[in-house]
């Protein structure tokens, strides 16, 4: 009887290398200025980089644009800067449940959700939902494109409220 053992582990689900917090707005919405921003963080929940930007205005621009926009650069990012294996974190329900499969997708965003499937080809990406509050960085980066694209602070929207 053979009894070798085998030195071969599977990782069917690595351990993030980067945790990047990922938020967007458009006011007005839809068909307003689009902006987005992220955050990137260590292991160690260090700030690494961080960008901010607008991705359009008007026809097609809704808050849901705005939140893939900040997936989709801060994943090409962190691509060229040779992270794999990122944990994305964002408040949009959305995003998250597209991405992970749970929900459909319209025309609209269909393009979009299929950029992050290539990335899903290169990178093992993780995306999990937070709380706006957990989100507050990546979220003033997004106003800070706003402010500087108009000079105007966006309004501050209330919480929406979960339903059980």
């Amino acid at each position: 009887m053979n009894t070798m053992q085998s030195d071969v582990t599977y990782v069917t689900d690595p351990e993030p290398d980067i945790t990047i917090y990922c938020d967007g707005l458009c006011e007005p919405n839809p068909r307003g200025l689009a902006c987005w921003g992220w955050v990137a963080l260590n292991r160690d929940g260090e700030p690494l980089a961080q960008q901010y930007g607008v991705t359009g205005q008007g026809d097609g621009m809704t808050n849901n644009t705005a939140e893939y926009a900040a997936v989709l650069q801060a994943l090409g990012w962190a691509y060229k800067a040779g992270y794999r294996t990122p944990l994305i974190k964002t408040d949009s329900q959305l995003v998250v449940n597209q991405i992970g499969g749970a929900w459909g997708c319209g025309d609209t965003l269909a393009p979009l959700l299929t950029r992050v499937r290539s990335a899903q080809r290169v990178m093992a990406i993780r995306v999990e939902w937070v709380k706006r509050e957990q989100n507050a960085r990546a979220d003033a980066l997004s106003r800070r494109a706003y402010f500087e694209r108009t000079g105007q602070q966006p309004p501050v929207r209330p919480p929406k409220r979960r339903t059980a």
